[in-house]
């Protein structure tokens, strides 16, 4: 599926083929509607009734199996005849579902099964789970589920309800019943239907970005009409609709008022109209879970450098950083006398020698470049750079591990961009520490500082991804242990219950006598609507020089700048939350000789364990 997939959604389809065409001709990528006709009255209790009613749906051969598999998305309507207190009712009803099930299973034995329950959530999960028993792995079930319900209306106004009656009411509280009823299994997603009313509280509809939404349903009532007779939406659903679109891989599912609505290829239109502001970067890398780096302990491959190379925010503010240090370090009566040393450790393949010759061509200023680098694939490319690119420029390069490099004159400024996704998560504090003996002490680091950040987030389908990555790791043994690993995680399937807060520093050229890069905090956080816990984004900031600084905070954020995913701390078991419920996290950073790690723990409203404790599942190694 591409990020954006258009379906129609027929409710009642007595001509499925006829459906099916007019789904395609109007440029959908296929029909989403029931298969059985509510015109087949089935009786299955009795079995010579049942014996006449073997033939509840039209002959599937109207369709090739291509078409069923990927044209055409099943529906299927679980109501709340399921709860009746009839036993034989329940029961000829279980097997009316079980029936439809099995043929549909039978045309399409993969993809997505579609499920518009009306009963109690025990009685969805335990249909869910029971047919996900009996299914392969490429089945997919999607409950729908309103965005809002008219309901939420009423009880602004009624003060008779009880908070169970209440809960009932709120959709996500409906679905996340269900969800949890059936232990939140990953082959249950939800359908969200945009309806024409919306919550008034803002945080309702964010916190689905937290949830595993595959389809987000129109319906035709949502659009009115403008002086041109077009469909349109309101600022406000439009702003719905499209942070749906950006932030979430979801097919959009178009309902008309009928198959003979003479606007749906209008409907359609006006929704592309609206994917076209959307912002298309980085689409691959999105949702995308990652083992975190150790370039310590191994060389980084050629497409990793690649990927750092096509950021160039990053080295445009690296440039500026190491312009305005040259500025200050020489005037301009030096210019033509005075010569800076750069210290450039973690060279790479080159990004930063670029950035340092560029900022010496614009400042007219004179510069000496020392790059160090250990990987010695990354040696063979700067050797092959410096020969036939900067012949001219005084480059030495020097193949070696930062730490244990000597120079017979100390460097004026010392540039690395060691940088993790936590700030210090790459251990640059402990290689900038290693090395900062070779800056002068009139000398500058850039960058000068790091800090990191925490926010406790809700985010299903990243969770959902952390148990599946077990045992994943070639490199070494990844434990079973899968959620006190620290990963990264490029998401947009995430809902932040809280602000984030700061967690760490760590400055450069760090003057402590004697240093210690162990960090110890307890934070606070309040959840701002009922959700669940899995756990903790982190990210950092970095002030290069002076005011020139770099972000992934999301309030901050530097434009256009890729380099970064944020930092996933899973917690073991996920906390359902209530309404300003407080949080209370301990955060630590540990160190020994070997290697550096972090460890983690909730105590609050629930406790867990301290997670990867003394670095025993997730260590970032010194060598």
């Amino acid at each position: 599926m591409s990020r954006q997939s258009f379906l129609l959604k027929i409710d009642k389809s007595p001509d499925i083929q006829s459906n099916l065409q007019l789904s395609l001709q109007n440029k959908f990528s296929g029909l989403l509607t029931t298969i059985v006709d509510d015109g087949y009255k089935r009786i299955l209790l009795d079995e010579k009734v049942a014996e006449r009613q073997q033939c509840f749906t039209r002959s599937p051969l109207i369709f090739k199996a291509n078409d069923w598999l990927y044209s055409i998305f099943p529906m299927i309507n679980m109501t709340n005849i399921l709860d009746s207190s009839s036993s034989e009712v329940r029961k000829n009803y279980k097997l009316l579902l079980d029936q439809e099930f099995n043929f549909i299973n039978h045309v399409k034995p993969r993809g997505y099964y579609y499920i518009r329950p009306t009963c109690e959530p025990e009685t969805v999960a335990k249909f869910l789970l029971e047919k996900i028993e009996k299914t392969g792995n490429d089945l997919i079930f999607i409950v729908e589920i309103e965005l809002h319900s008219q309901k939420n209306y009423t009880r602004m106004y009624r003060r008779d309800l009880s908070p169970i009656e209440e809960d009932i009411e709120d959709t996500w509280m409906y679905w996340n019943a269900i969800h949890k009823a059936a232990n939140y299994h990953q082959r249950i997603e939800v359908a969200i239907v945009l309806s024409s009313d919306l919550p008034s509280n803002e945080l309702e509809i964010y916190r689905w970005f937290g949830e595993p939404v595959i389809m987000l349903v129109i319906p035709h009532n949502t659009f009115t009409t403008n002086s041109s007779n077009f469909p349109v939406m309101t600022k406000k659903q439009q702003e719905i609709v499209k942070m749906f679109m950006q932030n979430l891989k979801l097919y959009i599912v178009i309902e008309p008022k009928s198959s003979s609505d003479h606007r749906i290829k209008s409907y359609l239109e006006y929704i592309e109209y609206l994917s076209k502001s959307l912002d298309r970067s980085s689409e691959e890398e999105k949702d995308c879970l990652k083992y975190p780096l150790q370039p310590l302990h191994d060389n980084l491959d050629f497409s990793t450098y690649e990927v750092f190379e096509r950021d160039p925010a990053k080295y445009i503010l690296y440039q500026r950083a190491i312009e305005n240090a040259l500025k200050d370090m020489i005037s301009e009566e030096e210019k033509e006398t005075r010569k800076a040393i750069v210290l450039l450790v973690g060279a790479g393949r080159g990004p930063l020698i670029r950035s340092t010759l560029n900022a010496a061509t614009n400042t007219h200023k004179k510069v000496k470049i020392i790059a160090v680098e250990k990987n010695p694939n990354a040696i063979v490319t700067l050797t092959c750079l410096i020969k036939q690119l900067w012949p001219d420029k005084e480059i030495e390069l020097i193949a070696k591990d930062m730490r244990n490099i000597v120079l017979e004159e100390k460097a004026d400024i010392l540039v690395s961009e060691l940088l993790g996704s936590f700030g210090d998560n790459e251990l640059s504090p402990e290689c900038l520490d290693g090395v900062q003996h070779l800056l002068k002490p009139t000398g500058v680091s850039i960058p000068a500082n790091s800090k990191s950040y925490i926010q406790p987030i809700m985010t299903k389908r990243t969770y959902g991804q952390v148990q599946k990555r077990k045992g994943e790791n070639k490199k070494r043994e990844m434990h079973s242990e899968h959620t006190e690993v620290n990963w990264l995680i490029y998401s947009t399937n995430i809902f932040h219950i809280d602000n984030f807060k700061e967690v760490f520093t760590f400055v450069h050229p760090n003057n402590d006598n004697p240093i210690d890069n162990s960090r110890y905090g307890k934070f606070h956080f309040e959840s701002s609507i009922d959700c669940i816990l899995h756990g903790f984004s982190g990210y950092f900031s970095s002030k290069l020089y002076k005011d020139i600084e770099i972000s992934i905070v999301p309030d901050s954020h530097t434009k256009g700048m890729i380099s970064w995913y944020s930092v996933f701390f899973p917690i073991a078991t996920p906390i359902q939350l209530k309404k300003g419920d407080k949080i209370e996290v301990e955060f630590w950073r540990k160190c020994n000789t070997e290697k550096v790690w972090y460890e983690w723990k909730v105590n609050a409203p629930e406790e867990t364990i301290v997670h990867n404790l003394n670095g025993e599942i997730h260590p970032i190694f010194l060598a």
